[in-house]
């Protein structure tokens, strides 16, 4: 059946069933499709293995334990390598430094260290939006601040969905742990004057990450991860 006749099908109302991902797309406008993802429980996955490299059960469990360790295992030296990138991003890149303490000649809590601390949420990112919608600031310095802030711990999501998704089980748990995190670094900025500490970083910082933990749980993305890394909940 070709994609006309299988629009024409689903335009009349006609129930139907179609074996097969892409006809998720094809028919992605119609409200009444039910889209089903079957996959094979850890029986069923030893007994394709053992049927297709001729391997006893023994062997073909032992064959799936090794193939995971070695995912996990390479998916945490990412994790750990992206761990390392934001502590010299935030921590140890002099030029950012630089430019968060461009008014200020010494290291020590003086006042202007205090003032260029914001506790009010929401409160830069409004001052943000007035100054360039008033033309009194750059357009790339607000692109570049709030684009920087959302990405920094976006990949959290990522890796905390699939190597921790044992311990953090849901949405809430992820993004108290964002929250806690993002203020951790926030204060430790302050205090090693490698920043300025603003609510709004641990805010965009936040939701960066949520956003790419909850495409995590979305239908494509796990076919997705089922396809390319063979990772599945």
């Amino acid at each position: 059946m070709g994609v006309i006749e299988l629009l024409e099908k689903a335009k009349s109302g006609e129930s139907f069933v179609v074996v097969g991902r892409c006809s998720e797309t094809i028919l992605r406008e119609y409200e009444s499709m039910v889209s089903i993802f079957i996959r094979g429980d850890k029986p069923q996955k030893a007994e394709r293995i053992m049927k297709y490299y001729n391997m006893n059960e023994k062997d073909a469990l032992g064959f799936m334990k090794e193939k995971d360790k070695i995912r996990n295992f390479w998916l945490k030296v990412l994790f750990i390598i992206y761990c390392l990138l934001l502590i010299t991003v935030l921590f140890l890149n002099n030029e950012y430094r630089m430019h968060a303490f461009q008014n200020i000649n010494t290291n020590t809590f003086s006042k202007e260290h205090f003032e260029m601390s914001n506790i009010i949420p929401f409160a830069t990112i409004t001052d943000y939006i007035s100054s360039l919608v008033s033309n009194e600031i750059n357009t790339n310095i607000v692109i570049i601040n709030f684009t920087t802030n959302l990405l920094l711990f976006a990949p959290m999501g990522f890796f905390i969905s699939i190597l921790y998704s044992d311990r953090i089980k849901n949405i809430k748990q992820f993004a108290v742990l964002m929250i806690v995190s993002a203020l951790i670094v926030e204060v430790l900025q302050f205090i090693t004057f490698r920043g300025s500490t603003d609510i709004d970083d641990v805010i965009l910082n936040t939701i960066g990450a949520v956003i790419v933990y909850l495409l995590m749980k979305t239908k494509f993305v796990k076919k997705l991860l089922k396809k390319v890394i063979d990772i599945s909940e």
